[in-house]
Formats: structure tokens, C-alpha cells, sequence
């Protein structure tokens, strides 16, 4: 049986979160949804996640790239998968961050295929 996980999902999209949130707890996850980056870091100071499942491009100050390096040094064991409907992210400026990424649309197999690589420590993942 796989590993059952608590999820972290940062997206500004309320449709992205309902329908992410849905699929992670049918498969048998805890999942918390949260609408911007600098609010996840204030969930991430009193929860436990496994993984952050965030978009990249999100209104504020911070984005899924500076959500992805606050986690890399204060919370260095939550594995992190940063998403994205731009393909052609510039991976190489942000290569420190460390993260497995996922493009959308999602397509069921490559939500499940990439969370399982981030619960068993996998490196990065491409488009999807």
C-alpha cells in the first residue's frame, strides 16, 4: 500500500485547490489548501506537511520559486513540486530550490506518478 502523505497545495485558483484537494483526499491523503505563498509559510510555522504542491506564478510578494527556497532552509525535509502552465520555465536560474515540477493541465497518472516521486526522495521530474 502506498505511503499516505499530508499535503500542502498552494494555488490561487480556487478550481485548481476544490479539484487537487478532492483527488489527493480520494486517494487517501490529508490535503490543506491555501491561496498564496506567504500564507503557506505561516500554515508551514504550526502543520506538518510531506509535500507542497504549489503553482509558480501566484499574486503577492512571494512566488512558488520563493515559496520553494523559504522551505529549502527552514523545512529542508518537506519535498516540494512546483507547477506550472508555462512549460519553458527557466529552471536553471532557480536550480537551488530543488523541486520536482509538474505542468498543467494535470493529467491523472502524472499527479500520482510525481507525488509518489516526492514522497520516495526522487529528483526533479519534467513537463508532464
Amino acid at each position: 500500500m502506498p505511503r499516505k502523505a499530508h499535503l500542502l497545495i498552494v494555488d490561487d485558483d480556487p478550481n485548481t485547490l476544490a479539484s487537487l484537494s478532492r483527488a489527493f483526499r480520494l486517494a487517501g491523503h490529508e490535503a490543506t489548501v491555501c491561496d498564496n505563498a506567504a500564507r503557506a509559510v505561516e500554515l508551514l510555522r504550526t502543520e506538518s506537511f510531506d509535500v507542497i504542491l504549489s503553482d509558480v506564478v501566484m499574486p503577492g510578494k512571494l512566488d512558488g520559486y520563493d515559496l520553494a527556497r523559504v522551505v529549502r532552509e527552514r523545512w529542508p525535509s518537506i519535498k516540494i513540486v512546483l507547477t506550472s502552465g508555462f512549460p519553458n520555465l527557466d529552471r536553471d536560474t532557480h536550480s537551488e530550490a530543488n523541486f520536482l515540477l509538474l505542468t498543467k493541465p494535470y493529467r491523472r497518472a502524472a499527479l500520482a506518478r510525481t507525488l509518489r516521486d516526492a514522497l520516495n526522495g526522487q529528483g526533479e521530474t519534467g513537463p508532464s
